[in-house]
C-alpha cells in the first residue's frame, strides 16, 4: 500500500512539473509606500569637562550628568528613557606648527567626555528636554533623531505588505494585457523586501545656540517620513 501511495505521488509531480513545464514565468516586484509620521525621538547630548587635574575634570562632568538627569527625571521621564556611553578619560593636546617648520604639542589638561542619551516617545516633550538639559550646564547637542518606532512599522506593516503583493499582481496583469496572457499561478514570492526609513537627524550644535533659536522653548518638529515595503513575485503565465 505505502508502495502504491509513492508511486501515486510520483506520477503526480511528474505531471505537475509537465504542466509547469509548458507555463511562462513573469518576474515583478510590487512596492507600497505610507506616510507616517515619527512616534520616538533619541536627543543625544554630549559632556566634556577639561582640567589639569584628572580628578577635577571627572568630578566637573559627573556633576554636570547628575545635574542634567535629576532635571530630566522632573519632566517625568522614566529611567528607562536616559542613559549615558560612550565615556572617556584621557590626556588633551593642542597641536602647534611653526613658520620654522617644526611643532609642538602642548598638553592642555585631562578631558572627560561623556554622552547622555533621552530616547522616549513623548514627542511633544522634545524641545522642553533639550530646554531643560541646556539649563543643567549641558553645552553640546549631539544629535536629535526622529524614529519610526518597532511597534509602530509593525502595526502598519501587514497592510502594506498585502498592498504590495496587490501592487505586483496589477503590473503583471497589465504587462500581459497587450499579448492576452494570463496568470494561472505563482512560483515563488520574495518577502524579504521591506525597509524602514533612516532616522532623521538635525545636526551637531552648540546647545547654547538652539537654546536662543527661538524666544521661550526651543520647538523642534518631525516631519512625516515614507516606509516602503517590497515583494518580488514570479507568476506563471500563459496566453
Amino acid at each position: 500500500m505505502t508502495h502504491l501511495i509513492k508511486v501515486l505521488l510520483l506520477i503526480l509531480f511528474s505531471a505537475l512539473s509537465s504542466c509547469t513545464d509548458n507555463l511562462g514565468i513573469l518576474s515583478v516586484h510590487g512596492s507600497s509606500i505610507s506616510s507616517l509620521k515619527p512616534d520616538q525621538a533619541t536627543i543625544t547630548f554630549q559632556i566634556t569637562s577639561l582640567n589639569m587635574s584628572a580628578k577635577e575634570s571627572l568630578k566637573n562632568n559627573n556633576q554636570i550628568i547628575t545635574n542634567a538627569i535629576s532635571a530630566l527625571t522632573q519632566l517625568n521621564l522614566t529611567n528607562n528613557e536616559i542613559g549615558t556611553s560612550d565615556f572617556n578619560l584621557g590626556p588633551s593636546y593642542q597641536y602647534i606648527y611653526y613658520h620654522n617648520n617644526t611643532s609642538s604639542n602642548i598638553f592642555k589638561g585631562y578631558q572627560v567626555t561623556n554622552t547622555l542619551i533621552v530616547k522616549t516617545n513623548k514627542m511633544d516633550m522634545v524641545g522642553n528636554i533639550i530646554d531643560t538639559a541646556v539649563k543643567s550646564g549641558v553645552e553640546n547637542i549631539q544629535s536629535v533623531d526622529f524614529e519610526i518606532s518597532p511597534s509602530l512599522f509593525q502595526s502598519v506593516h501587514d497592510d502594506m505588505l498585502q498592498n504590495a503583493v496587490r501592487n505586483a499582481k496589477s503590473k503583471a496583469e497589465l504587462a500581459l494585457k497587450p499579448i492576452n496572457g494570463k496568470i494561472v499561478g505563482i512560483k515563488n514570492i520574495n518577502l524579504n523586501q521591506k525597509a524602514t526609513p533612516r532616522p532623521v537627524p538635525m545636526y551637531q550644535a552648540k546647545a547654547a545656540a538652539v537654546a536662543n533659536f527661538v524666544s521661550g522653548s526651543t520647538e523642534v518638529y518631525a516631519e512625516k517620513k515614507n516606509l516602503n515595503v517590497g515583494v518580488d513575485v514570479q507568476f506563471y503565465v500563459t496566453n
